[in-house]
C-alpha cells in the first residue's frame, strides 16, 4: 500500500485499490471505540499500510493534526436518530485538511525521494494543499488557479509558504495546465504525487473518518450495535468509495445517500447504472459539485462489476470515446440511494435546518441535508443517520449568508455577516485575510510547465 500512496496512480493511469478489507469484528469496534480520532485514525491506516506500525502511524497522525481542535471531526445531534458530522474545522474549513495533512505526514515518512505535488483548484482544496505541505521536506507543492479569481489568489497566495501560479484562463484551461504539468515533470524526471481525492491514502482516511462517526455514537450512548445510514454530496465520489470500503470491512452501513446538484450525472448512474459525460456543466451554489466526470468513478465501477479490471477498462474505454458507458451493477451498488437539489432546493434545506434545528451549514452540506429530508419523505426511513458535512460555513459566506436571506457580494463583509447572524465563531484567518498580501505568478497555461520549474528549483 505504500508504494500506491507513493505512486497516487498506477503505470497504466489506473487508480490503486486495496487487494483485500479487514475484518472490522467486534473486538476492533470496540477498541476503536475507546480510542481518540487521532488514535482511530491512526488504527485504520495500519491496517492497510504494512510498511508502517500503528505507533509510527499514531505519531503521524497526531503530528499532522497537532493544529486541529481536540476533537477534528465533531459529532453534533441535530434531531432525534439525525447527526451531522463537521469535517470542517481546519484551516480551509473543509474535509481535505485532514485527508492532506496526513497525507502529507505518510508520504514523508514512505520516502525520502523529492517529489512534486500539485493542485489546480484554489478555493476548494488549493488553501488546504498549502496548509498540508508547507512543512514537508520531501514536497514541493504548487498551487495553480485562475489569474482572474481574486479569492483563490487572497486564499493561495497570500499564505507565501508554497508556489502559487495564476493561469490567465477559464477553470478547464486550469486543469489542462495541471495536465500538462504532471506530464512536463516527469519527462523532466522528477517524481509525482498525486494529491486529489484519488489518492488511496485520502480516501482511507474517509473511511477511518466514517468508522469514528459510528464509533462516536456508540460511545455517547446514541446507539448501540445498531445499523446507520451516511448521507453526504457527491463531488468526486471519494467518501462513497470510503463507505464501501468501511461496509466491506463490517461497518453497519444500511444505506448512504449520496446528494448532488443539477451536475446529477452521477445520480443517474447510480440509479440506472448508465453514466453518460455528454451533458452541460452547470455553475451552481455548490461548485464543489459542479463535476462531470469524478475521480473516483473508476473505483466505484471495480466494485460495482465484481473486481473485475477487465470489464472496467472496457468501460472506460467506452466513456473516453463515445462519452458515455452502461454497466451492470451488482449488488453492492444497492448500499446507495441518491437525489439531487437545485439552487432553491439548497437555500430551502439551509434557511428551514438554521431556523428550525439552529443548525448552520454550507451550501454543498444543504445539498446533502435536502436529498436526506427528500429520501426519508418518501421511504419513512428512520434509521439513525449521519450526515457528513465536509465544508464550513466560512468557506462560503456569501452564498450562506444568501440562503439567510441577506445578499452580500464581498466575500469579507459577508463573513462578518454571517458571524453576526449565527453567532458560530469565526476561523482566525478568516480576519486575517483582510489584511493579507496576495504574492504569485501569473503565466499563460502553456508557459505553467517552465515557469513553475524555475520556481522549484530555486529552492
Amino acid at each position: 500500500m505504500g508504494e500506491a500512496i507513493v505512486m497516487s496512480n498506477c503505470d497504466d493511469g489506473g487508480l490503486y485499490v486495496p487487494s483485500s478489507f479487514p475484518r472490522l469484528d467486534k473486538a476492533l469496534t470496540d477498541e476503536l471505540t475507546e480510542l481518540s480520532f487521532v488514535g482511530r485514525v491512526a488504527k485504520v491506516l495500519s491496517l492497510y499500510i504494512d510498511e508502517l506500525p500503528y505507533s509510527r502511524l499514531l505519531a503521524i497522525v497526531k503530528d499532522a493534526l497537532k493544529e486541529f481542535d481536540d476533537e477534528p471531526c465533531p459529532i453534533i445531534k441535530v434531531e432525534n436518530a439525525l447527526y451531522m458530522q463537521e469535517l470542517w474545522h481546519g484551516p480551509s474549513c473543509s474535509a481535505a485538511d485532514i485527508t492532506l495533512a496526513v497525507l502529507s505526514g505518510v508520504v514523508e515518512a514512505l520516502s525520502d525521494k523529492r517529489a512534486f505535488a500539485a493542485a489546480s483548484d484554489g478555493i476548494g482544496e488549493g488553501r488546504a494543499v498549502v496548509q498540508a505541505f508547507k512543512g514537508n521536506k520531501n514536497v514541493d507543492a504548487v498551487v495553480l488557479f485562475r489569474a482572474d479569481d481574486p479569492r483563490s489568489r487572497l486564499w493561495i497566495s497570500s499564505e507565501g509558504a508554497v508556489n502559487a501560479v495564476g493561469i490567465n484562463g477559464d477553470g478547464e484551461q486550469v486543469k489542462a495546465a495541471l495536465r500538462s504539468l504532471f506530464v512536463d515533470m516527469r519527462t523532466r524526471g522528477r517524481a509525482v504525487l498525486g494529491v486529489s481525492n484519488a489518492n488511496i491514502c485520502r480516501i482511507l482516511c474517509e473511511t477511518a473518518i466514517l468508522i469514528s462517526a459510528y464509533c462516536d455514537l456508540r460511545s455517547d450512548g446514541e446507539i448501540g450495535d445498531d445499523s446507520i445510514n451516511f448521507a453526504f454530496s457527491g463531488a468526486d465520489m471519494s467518501m462513497a468509495v470510503a463507505a464501501l470500503y468501511a461496509k466491506k470491512m463490517g461497518l453497519p452501513i444500511a444505506k448512504v445517500i449520496v446528494a448532488f446538484n443539477a451536475n446529477k450525472g452521477m445520480a443517474d448512474f447510480l440509479q440506472t447504472g448508465i453514466f453518460d459525460a455528454r451533458r452541460a456543466l452547470y455553475a451552481t451554489s455548490s461548485p464543489e459539485l459542479d463535476i462531470l466526470v469524478p475521480a473516483n468513478l473508476e473505483r466505484l465501477l471495480f466494485e460495482f462489476c465484481n473486481r473485475d479490471s477487465g470489464v472496467v477498462a472496457q468501460l472506460c474505454a467506452c466513456l473516453i470515446r463515445d462519452g458515455k458507458l452502461e454497466a451492470e451493477l451488482n449488488d453492492d451498488a444497492s448500499l446507495f440511494e441518491s437525489g439531487w437539489a437545485d439552487d432553491d432546493d439548497v437555500k430551502d434545506a439551509l434557511f428551514n435546518f438554521f431556523d428550525i434545528d439552529d443548525c448552520i451549514m454550507d451550501p454543498h452540506t444543504a445539498v446533502a441535508a435536502g436529498v436526506y429530508n427528500e429520501y426519508t419523505c418518501e421511504t419513512g426511513d428512520e434509521t439513525p443517520t449521519v450526515i457528513v458535512s465536509s465544508s464550513g460555513p466560512y468557506k462560503y459566506p456569501i452564498q450562506t449568508m444568501e440562503a439567510l436571506g441577506t445578499k452580500e457580494s464581498d466575500f469579507l463583509k459577508a463573513t462578518v455577516k454571517l458571524q453576526a447572524a449565527t453567532a458560530l465563531e469565526c476561523p482566525e484567518w478568516a480576519y486575517k485575510l483582510a489584511t493579507a498580501v496576495p504574492t504569485c505568478v501569473n503565466v499563460d497555461a502553456k508557459c505553467a510547465a517552465d515557469v513553475v520549474f524555475s520556481l522549484i528549483d530555486k529552492e
